[in-house]
């Protein structure tokens, strides 16, 4: 299979992209990666894929480009991992988009329903896009490969690293914190 990709040029994109399809690419599929810069590919090499992986854009070109997709057989998997409707939009970002958050999740549901298969992180997202009326939202929690990622350094006890920003408010399951807090968990500490 030839499978195409299209990838907001960020960060999470190495995991929620870029090593799911390193692993698609070990099972002996063909990959097609997008420029680094702009996370796009020029239609010719689009239309020759089988899928294409669609990870965080969600704008009106990106639209069109996955409506004549579809029309030509392609597949879509429309992948996000961020509640923007719920998360507070910095004046930063605002100033960056354009758009307040609640307007970037409108934009994010119109591209979610062009997909044939609409992904996300969790199943608190799901239920979001899905009342939104994205149908058939599947649920991918965030991964990263197996192995090490980066040296290990030796040190005493357990280390669990939890970092996210403020669309991810209220992702991390309620019973950890309650049993860290309680002590079920002596040698591990949580919150949200």
């Amino acid at each position: 299979m030839r499978i195409g990709a299209l990838i907001h040029p960020i960060v999470n994109a190495r995991y929620r992209a870029y090593y799911p399809l390193d692993a698609m690419a070990a099972l002996g599929h063909e990959v097609v990666l997008p420029s680094a810069t702009t996370g796009r590919l020029p239609m010719p090499d689009l239309v020759r894929c089988d899928a294409i992986l669609i990870y965080r854009h969600w704008d009106a070109e990106l639209r069109r480009v996955a409506t004549q997709l579809k029309r030509r057989g392609v597949g879509i998997v429309w992948d996000d991992d961020d509640d923007s409707y719920h998360a507070p939009m910095s004046r930063k970002n605002r100033r960056r988009l354009g758009l307040s958050g609640k307007q970037v999740f409108s934009e994010m549901v119109a591209t979610a329903r062009l997909a044939h298969v609409p992904v996300v992180s969790t199943e608190t997202l799901a239920s979001v896009f899905t009342r939104a009326g994205v149908q058939g939202v599947r649920v991918l929690p965030n991964m990263l490969p197996a192995g090490p990622l980066r040296p290990r350094v030796p040190h005493a006890g357990l280390t669990i690293g939890w970092i996210a920003a403020t669309e991810h408010e209220g992702t991390l399951p309620p019973s950890a914190s309650e049993r860290s807090s309680a002590g079920s968990w002596p040698n591990i500490h949580a919150s949200a």
